[in-house]
């Protein structure tokens, strides 16, 4: 069952469209429908607590947000969603004017960069490579067993692999 976080506004999403079409007939004809009986039973919970809008209680509400959500969690909604998409135009923006400047540069400067990124991915690398072998090192010297070499690991797994043979073809040679 989809959320009203999962749903979009757009024109294409039948959920949305159905949420719509019910909440437009329960206000036409001032009746509540529940998909089931727990949902009721929440539903009559938040009325006598108190925590259902007025809006939905006098079938004049016309949001799209879940009846059952409480004012507040109605705003924070809405300001999350409104944070979002101006994080996302943000986004989207900065990586315009990037792209922009990258039009501008000077395609030397460009290989540059390139060059500057491959020596530093390089050179962490490298770095990731020697502590592994430091690390085999000291626990080598340390007597730890539990290390196996790289070496005679694959070797005796190429071995395994090349005596297995399924039981199923056993009777098959």
């Amino acid at each position: 069952m989809a959320d009203s976080d999962e749903e979009e506004d757009d024109a294409g999403d039948s959920t949305l469209e159905t949420r719509r079409s019910v909440k437009f007939v329960e206000n036409q004809l001032k009746q509540r429908w529940f998909i089931n009986a727990q949902e009721k039973r929440s539903f009559e919970k938040k009325v006598a607590a108190g925590l259902i809008r007025p809006e939905v209680l006098d079938f004049t509400d016309k949001s799209d947000s879940d009846p059952q959500a409480s004012a507040k969690e109605v705003i924070d909604k809405e300001v999350s969603k409104k944070k979002a998409a101006d994080e996302a135009e943000e986004k989207a923006v900065a990586k315009k004017a990037e792209q922009e400047a990258d039009k501008k540069k000077d395609p030397k400067e460009k290989e540059a960069e390139e060059a500057e990124k491959a020596d530093a991915e390089n050179k962490e690398a490298a770095s990731k490579k020697l502590a592994e072998e430091e690390e085999k090192l000291a626990n080598k010297e340390a007597g730890k067993s539990n290390v196996p070499e790289d070496k005679p690991a694959k070797k005796e797994e190429a071995a395994a692999e090349e005596d297995f043979i399924p039981p199923e073809l056993m009777g098959a040679m």
